[in-house]
């Protein structure tokens, strides 16, 4: 933490405030709009250069700061005042200032969401990754060391990631990292982050000089420097009183202020295009060089500028007449393309995938930077025609540009309107949430008014960005009009309207309320005009802030202090440590992608994917076993980071269940085990309707030190060395005797590195089969994998397994089998790391009681029927579910609590859900209403042995119609807990 680097950082906008402070309050806005975008952009360019470090971020910010002055001295000598319609009086100064203080207070405090998976938390973590390592790219210590010193088996590791199989992709990408976030070689474990790097290198910024937390210094920074920049443009486009109801309606908005308080990208855009529009129609000296700055800042911060600001450099160059004016021209030109090429490289795979999912465009590298460039040339294109020529065109163009806009408009109303209608949204659906559905109305209409009226000839630089914004608003609208998004929910969706297309709606629906009070007044009178005219308007635009006073949640902190439970998580894992985070259960992703991308990017832990129980065992067998052992170093400690088994479901006394699997196959034992509870608080996402209500939610884990027993049967496993003969084909499998001992659960396959054991999963994925009991299962194989398993197994028995497609050769392949004994639980002694948010409206969050157990849902790669629709089984009475022989908590000795969650239930009163577990049935009444996502209340079968199987079954009277959407079965031993131990009911609480 270097606090001292607040001021070189804060200096580029006082220099451009400073310069510009004689010319008037909104020139004085625009100064500091301009220094924030040459911040940026020198920033960034430390950034890519893996410089970015306290001394020369002190040195970029120092050049920034010269860069603004000489931007902004021309501007310091200009006669004119920068507003459109004479000098404030001081009625309307007193306003703007209570206007700003509003806006300040309903942005405070801003909302710091310490987790990936969330675009905020991608920013947040990017931004203090970059400030621990100085690079935008980063290596991934324990991929590095695979790659160093490989040993065989490494593949058990490194398939965890999912490899990428797009030729186009080859030598930039290989595998997703985590959300936000790619691996770019495994081998060398090069990570590249997703987004454009404007803002994570702010954000940063403010990580440095304030340490973690410093952050919301920035984002506060750009929510007040973003109400003062509308405001400097709504006082050179509108009128008073109009400007100060536009800002009053900006200021007031509730998809604004939440979008001002996250670390998004965002909000520092709105900042880029209000002041741009500002200088733009502000005044001739600075004008055009400050608005060319502020757009190079915008197309640094969002990709979806970069169309649009050539828009906008195009109009500039068909009105460009003086030398500096083409100079400027050429200077944003140069600029986009170089900004474009940079991001085409540092953060390759986010642009062709955004490439890929806007256009189909499946580009490379150099195609993007070609694409850059040419796009960069295009803009500049009309410098090469003579002057004459070039303002003839332009004339033409500003006097059709608002037929043109508005004709853009209305596709893009068609385009939104009509659609594929194949349930996906668009970018535009949660506008009329966020103005009120007459308020869209009176935005169009004002839209018509504003294109269809004569042009003031008082200032020429109005010809060309006027023009160039609206048409770059209705491009904006035709593009965000196109069905290409999962959902809309607001808030989180609706921030892509806040940069552009709210403050334009806002300056239209005020044009229109000025235009028709002027002409009634002139033809009704000052009365007739406010009740016809003024009232309706300024109701309509003020309409969504109503939800300040009816349901006053926008402004909760959502996600409070939950980064101090993860604080106390990353403390009990070393650093040199692997934790493998996710699991089968509910929560799985966001164990990994939330709480593993914490810890990763902001604490440097070691995280690996846990996707399936089989890739983890094999990846900690690896990590934990084989690979010290081959190489004759002491072995990495290794956690598995395990999310809740399944929904929690309330007790009699109110308090959440959680069902946690706290047991390890051999030849692991736990060591220690941490229960985590993160209980936080989050605005409920609603689609066509601002949110008005709060959820409650939680993410809950079992932390679990792995250590390693003796081998043999008191150890729990023995090794048996076989030789599989033949191919392993479906008509011919291999097969393996399960020895008659009391003591065997599971059996654990391991290839051996001789003869063509690599041509198992050479090439294109390949697919390995078990088959037991009668039962069959899929499992991928990833190439260089050795270990399979483990799987359940009847002592006696015969295992069969076939591969999918067969091996190379058909030579015999060596095998070790590995009979495994009984699954072991965790030890007593729990340590609790707890988080609660403060009582909500009196609403506290009761303790957790974390049981033991263990779920099956569609996550089990050894299920193949029934059909599957997201994470659930699509079940009904003629595809049973069949898990097969499985393993049973506390080895099967204690009676059971059976339940199921079910998702959706479209089923008639007779229909019944049948649970068997070996020898036991439970049965259960499955009604269509209750709850959208619920789990039944449980049924207590007998112990049914260490290993049984697991079958599920829908019972009903009309099997044409009736289905249900399984998510999971649920067993919970109903044995007692040890005194102080980790078993059933044990609540959690903080630790002392």
């Amino acid at each position: 933490m270097t606090p001292w680097l607040a001021v070189p950082l804060v200096l580029p906008l006082v220099v451009g405030a400073w310069s510009l402070r004689r010319r008037g309050g909104v020139a004085a806005v625009v100064g500091a709009c301009v220094g924030l975008a040459t911040l940026t952009v020198s920033s960034t360019v430390l950034a890519v250069a893996g410089r970015f470090f306290a001394p020369g971020l002190t040195v970029a910010a120092i050049a920034a700061a010269a860069g603004t002055f000489a931007l902004c001295r021309n501007g310091s000598r200009d006669p004119a005042r920068w507003t459109a319609h004479g000098r404030p009086r001081w009625i309307l100064r007193a306003s703007l200032v209570v206007l700003v203080l509003v806006g300040a207070a309903l942005r405070y405090p801003p909302m710091l969401f310490p987790l990936g998976g969330r675009d905020q938390g991608t920013y947040l973590l990017r931004a203090r990754t970059l400030a621990r390592t100085g690079t935008l790219d980063w290596t991934d210590p324990l991929l590095a060391e695979l790659g160093r010193t490989p040993v065989p088996g490494d593949g058990d590791v490194t398939s965890v990631y999912r490899p990428d199989p797009d030729p186009q992709r080859a030598g930039w990408y290989e595998a997703g990292y985590r959300p936000g976030f790619y691996l770019a070689s495994v081998g060398t474990g090069r990570v590249v982050p997703q987004f454009l790097h404007g803002q994570p290198v702010l954000l940063s910024a403010g990580t440095i000089a304030f340490g973690r937390g410093g952050e919301a210094y920035v984002v506060f920074g750009e929510a007040i420097l973003g109400i003062l920049a509308f405001a400097a443009l709504a006082l050179q486009v509108l009128r008073p009183p109009w400007s100060v109801l536009a800002l009053a309606a900006y200021v007031l908005s509730p998809l604004a202020v939440w979008t001002a308080r996250q670390t998004l990208s965002e909000p520092l855009a709105a900042v880029f295009v209000a002041g741009a529009a500002a200088a733009g129609v502000a005044s001739p000296r600075i004008g055009w060089s400050a608005a060319a700055t502020l757009l190079v800042g915008w197309a640094t911060t969002r990709g979806d500028a970069w169309p649009l600001v050539a828009v906008v450099a195009f109009c500039m160059a068909l009105a460009a007449r003086t030398g500096s004016e083409r100079r400027t021209v050429l200077g944003l030109c140069g600029a986009l393309g170089a900004v474009v090429a940079v991001h085409a490289v540092t953060s390759y795979p986010y642009v062709h995938d955004e490439m890929q999912r806007q256009f189909g465009w499946d580009a490379t590298p150099g195609a993007l930077v070609a694409a850059g460039l040419g796009l960069a040339a295009a803009a500049a294109s009309p410098l090469v025609l003579a002057g004459e020529r070039r303002e003839t065109l332009w004339r033409r163009l500003a006097r059709w540009s608002g037929p043109l806009a508005c004709a853009v408009i209305v596709a893009a109303l068609a385009v939104w309107g009509i659609g594929p209608g194949d349930g996906r949204a668009a970018r535009l659906d949660p506008l009329p949430a966020a103005l009120d559905p007459w308020g869209v109305l009176l935005a169009v209409l004002g839209a018509f008014v504003v294109a269809w009226r004569r042009t003031s000839p008082k200032r020429r630089l109005a010809d060309p960005f006027l023009p160039a914004l609206g048409l770059a608003a209705a491009l904006t609208c035709l593009a965000y009009g196109v069905q290409n998004l999962p959902r809309a929910h607001l808030y989180y969706y609706g921030r892509y309207l806040v940069p552009l297309l709210i403050p334009a709606a806002l300056l239209s629906m005020a044009a229109l309320g000025d235009a028709a009070f002027a002409v009634l007044r002139r033809r009704r009178g000052r009365a007739w005009a406010t009740t016809l005219a003024a009232v309706p308007v300024a109701a309509a635009m003020l309409a969504p802030a109503r939800i300040h006073a009816t349901a006053p949640v926008t402004r909760i902190e959502e996600f409070a202090d939950v980064g101090r439970g993860i604080d106390r998580l990353a403390a009990a894992i070393p650093r040199d440590a692997v934790v493998i985070a996710g699991g089968e259960g509910w929560h799985g992703s966001h164990t990994f992608n939330q709480v593993g991308g914490a810890l990763a990017m902001d604490h440097a832990r070691i995280v690996l994917p846990y996707r399936r129980d089989e890739a983890a065992y094999a990846a900690a067998y690896h990590l934990a076993v084989r690979r010290p052992a081959h190489l004759g170093t002491p072995p990495r400690p290794v956690f598995l980071l395990r999310n809740e088994a399944s929904l929690p479901r309330d007790d009699r006394e109110g308090r959440p269940q959680v069902v946690v699997d706290d047991e390890v196959p051999p030849p692991f034992e736990i060591v220690r085990r941490i229960d985590v509870d993160l209980v936080y608080d989050r605005l409920t996402p609603t689609e066509g309707a601002l949110p008005r209500r709060v959820t409650r939610d939680g993410i809950r884990m079992v932390l679990l030190e792995l250590g390693t027993g003796r081998d043999g049967p008191d150890g729990g496993t023995l090794p048996q060395r076989i030789r599989l003969a033949g191919c392993g084909r479906r008509d011919d499998p291999w097969r393996v005797d399960v020895p008659d001992a009391p003591w065997v659960r599971a059996v654990r396959l391991e290839l051996e590195p001789t003869g063509d054991v690599a041509g198992l999963g050479r090439g294109a994925l390949a697919v390995g089969t078990v088959t037991g009991d009668d039962r069959t299962g899929r499992l991928a194989i990833a190439p260089g994998q050795r270990t399979f398993g483990p799987f359940a197994v009847h002592p006696g028995t015969t295992v069969a397994a076939f591969a999918d497609p067969p091996p190379a050769r058909c030579d015999d392949l060596a095998v070790t089998a590995a009979w495994l004994g009984p699954w072991r639980a965790a030890p007593p002694a729990v340590d609790r790391i707890v988080h609660r948010p403060d009582d909500l409206h009196g609403v506290p969050a009761p303790p957790a009681v974390f049981a033991s157990g263990r779920a099956f849902s569609p996550r089990r790669p050894t299920v193949r029927t029934p059909p599957r629709r997201g994470l659930s089984f699509v079940l009904d009475a003629h595809t049973p579910v069949d898990f097969g022989p499985v393993p049973v908590p506390r080895d099967g000795g204690c009676p059971l609590d059976v339940s199921a969650t079910l998702r959706r239930r479209d089923v008639t009163d007779t229909a019944r859900l049948e649970v068997r577990v070996g020898r036991h049935r439970a049965t259960f009444d499955v009604r269509a209403d209750g709850p959208a996502v619920m789990r039944t209340a449980p049924v207590a079968v007998g112990a049914p042995g260490p290993v049984a199987r697991l079958a599920v079954r829908l019972d009903t009277e009309t099997p044409e119609t009736d289905r249900v959407l399984l998510r999971d079965v649920v067993l919970v031993p109903r044995c007692p807990p040890p005194v102080g131990g980790p078993g059933h009911g044990v609540p959690s609480a903080p630790s002392p």
